[in-house]
């Protein structure tokens, strides 16, 4: 029974090793498409939840007409980050869900919509 006991918690030490590892290689792996293929677009914050690691700001975009959904761990940035504000997202253009939320600079107010297929970059004004 020991011996079982021992070997089981080898496999899950294993096991939870293995997912760690997959995680990294596959964020790796988005943040090298996504600095390779990506366009800008708007995104607006629509709810703002707490969770046990943190803050986190749900938002939407569109990307050639089709709405995604994602999410932003805030942290710190919470008291910033407001439920119908508009932020600027770098997006992977072969896998639109790849993304990199940008809080600053601020989407300008004459900006009233991205273009259909986004900016290759951001648009003047805002650095």
């Amino acid at each position: 029974m020991k011996f079982i006991k021992n070997n089981l918690r080898i496999i899950i030490v294993i096991i939870f090793c293995l997912l760690c590892i997959f995680m990294i290689i596959k964020n790796n792996k988005d943040d090298k498409k996504l600095e390779k293929n990506h366009r800008f677009t708007i995104a607006t914050i629509i709810d703002i939840r707490g969770v046990d690691g943190g803050p986190l700001a749900d938002f939407t975009y569109y990307v050639n007409d089709k709405l995604y959904k994602s999410y932003l761990i805030i942290g710190d940035q919470a008291g910033k980050v407001k439920v119908n504000q508009r932020i600027y997202l770098k997006y992977c253009t072969e896998e639109p869900n790849i993304t990199e939320t940008l809080l600053s600079p601020p989407v300008s107010d004459s900006i009233k919509k991205a273009p259909v297929n986004g900016w290759d970059t951001l648009p003047d004004g805002t650095h």
